[in-house]
C-alpha cells in the first residue's frame, strides 16, 4: 500500500485524478505517523512536492499532514520547519486561508 501511494504521489501525470492524489498523500501521512523511520525517509519527498506542486488541495493535504506529524515526531519535523514556513507565504489566497484554519 505504501509503495502504491508513493507511486501515485510521485507520478501525478500518470494518475490525474486529484481525489486519488489527495488520498495517496493522506495515506502516506498516516504511514509516516506510525513509524519514525518512515517519517524521516519521506520528509524530503513531501517538501519537494510541497514546493513544486500547483495543486492547492495537495498542498493543503500536506500541510494538514505535517501538523499531525509535528505532534508525533517533532524532532524529525523540526529541521524542515524553515522550508515549511516559507511555503506558507504562497501567493494563492485559498491556500493561505486553508492553512490558517
Amino acid at each position: 500500500m505504501k509503495s502504491a501511494s508513493k507511486r501515485i504521489c510521485k507520478y501525478p501525470f500518470h494518475y490525474r485524478d486529484s481525489t486519488l492524489q489527495q488520498s495517496a498523500f493522506l495515506a502516506l501521512v498516516r504511514f509516516m505517523c506510525v513509524s519514525s523511520r518512515v517519517c524521516d525517509s519521506y520528509m524530503p519527498f513531501f517538501m519537494i512536492i510541497l514546493s513544486n506542486t500547483k495543486n492547492i488541495q495537495i498542498k493543503c493535504s500536506i500541510v494538514i499532514g505535517l501538523s499531525d506529524l509535528a505532534i508525533r515526531f517533532l524532532y524529525i519535523i523540526e529541521p524542515w520547519t524553515g522550508h515549511f514556513y516559507s511555503e506558507l507565504h504562497d501567493e494563492n489566497s485559498e491556500f493561505r486561508f486553508e492553512v490558517k484554519l
